[in-house]
Protein backbone atom coordinates (compact mmCIF):
# COMPACT_ATOMS: atom_id res chain seq x y z
CA UNK A 1 0.00 0.00 0.00
CA UNK A 2 1.24 3.38 -0.85
CA UNK A 3 1.18 6.27 1.57
CA UNK A 4 1.55 9.88 1.89
CA UNK A 5 1.75 11.73 4.61
CA UNK A 6 1.00 15.59 6.39
CA UNK A 7 3.66 16.45 8.46
CA UNK A 8 0.94 18.55 11.67
CA UNK A 9 2.73 21.25 14.03
CA UNK A 10 0.44 20.02 17.05
CA UNK A 11 -2.52 17.88 18.45
CA UNK A 12 -5.31 19.54 17.01
CA UNK A 13 -3.97 19.43 13.44
CA UNK A 14 -2.90 15.78 13.42
CA UNK A 15 -7.10 15.29 14.71
CA UNK A 16 -8.72 17.44 12.40
CA UNK A 17 -6.76 15.46 9.59
CA UNK A 18 -7.91 12.10 11.53
CA UNK A 19 -11.22 13.43 11.70
CA UNK A 20 -11.14 14.02 8.28
CA UNK A 21 -10.29 10.67 7.31
CA UNK A 22 -12.38 9.17 9.51
CA UNK A 23 -15.53 10.76 8.11
CA UNK A 24 -14.61 9.97 4.90
CA UNK A 25 -13.91 6.47 5.15
CA UNK A 26 -16.83 5.79 7.56
CA UNK A 27 -14.71 5.30 10.35
CA UNK A 28 -15.61 3.67 13.20
CA UNK A 29 -16.91 0.82 11.83
CA UNK A 30 -16.71 -3.01 11.74
CA UNK A 31 -13.42 -3.10 10.38
CA UNK A 32 -11.64 0.08 12.38
CA UNK A 33 -12.28 1.61 15.34
CA UNK A 34 -10.33 4.47 14.09
CA UNK A 35 -8.04 5.29 11.10
CA UNK A 36 -4.30 6.07 12.34
CA UNK A 37 -2.87 7.14 15.80
CA UNK A 38 -0.19 9.76 16.51
CA UNK A 39 3.04 9.47 15.52
CA UNK A 40 5.97 12.00 16.30
CA UNK A 41 9.15 12.99 13.87
CA UNK A 42 11.62 11.73 16.63
CA UNK A 43 15.37 11.66 14.32
CA UNK A 44 17.02 14.75 15.73
CA UNK A 45 19.05 14.80 11.75
CA UNK A 46 15.42 15.68 10.12
CA UNK A 47 14.60 19.34 9.58
CA UNK A 48 10.69 18.37 10.49
CA UNK A 49 11.68 16.67 14.33
CA UNK A 50 8.60 16.94 16.59
CA UNK A 51 5.91 17.57 14.37
CA UNK A 52 3.28 14.78 14.02
CA UNK A 53 3.01 12.77 11.25
CA UNK A 54 -0.64 11.69 9.59
CA UNK A 55 0.01 8.77 7.13
CA UNK A 56 -2.48 9.06 4.34
CA UNK A 57 -2.65 5.86 2.12
CA UNK A 58 -3.57 6.56 -1.35
CA UNK A 59 -4.58 3.27 -2.50
CA UNK A 60 -6.69 0.04 -0.88
CA UNK A 61 -9.05 -0.56 1.47
CA UNK A 62 -8.25 3.07 3.53
CA UNK A 63 -7.26 4.97 0.61
CA UNK A 64 -8.33 8.74 1.60
CA UNK A 65 -5.76 11.07 -0.29
CA UNK A 66 -8.60 12.64 -2.47
CA UNK A 67 -9.93 13.85 0.92
CA UNK A 68 -7.06 16.29 1.37
CA UNK A 69 -5.60 19.07 -0.33
CA UNK A 70 -2.79 17.48 -2.76
CA UNK A 71 -0.55 20.31 -1.79
CA UNK A 72 -0.61 19.49 2.11
CA UNK A 73 0.57 15.98 1.47
CA UNK A 74 4.37 14.43 1.27
CA UNK A 75 6.01 11.74 0.60
CA UNK A 76 6.65 8.91 3.49
CA UNK A 77 10.08 9.03 4.82
CA UNK A 78 11.16 6.45 7.09
CA UNK A 79 14.32 8.60 7.98
CA UNK A 80 11.51 10.63 10.30
CA UNK A 81 11.21 7.74 12.66
CA UNK A 82 15.36 6.53 14.27
CA UNK A 83 14.02 2.82 14.20
CA UNK A 84 13.47 3.47 10.19
CA UNK A 85 9.91 2.76 11.06
CA UNK A 86 7.39 4.64 13.18
CA UNK A 87 6.13 3.44 16.39
CA UNK A 88 2.89 0.89 16.79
Amino acid sequence: MSTKAILCDDSEAWEACNATASTGLGIPNASANCYAVPSEVTNPESSEVGKLVFPVKTSGKWKCDQLFEPSDLVEWDDDWFTTGEPPE
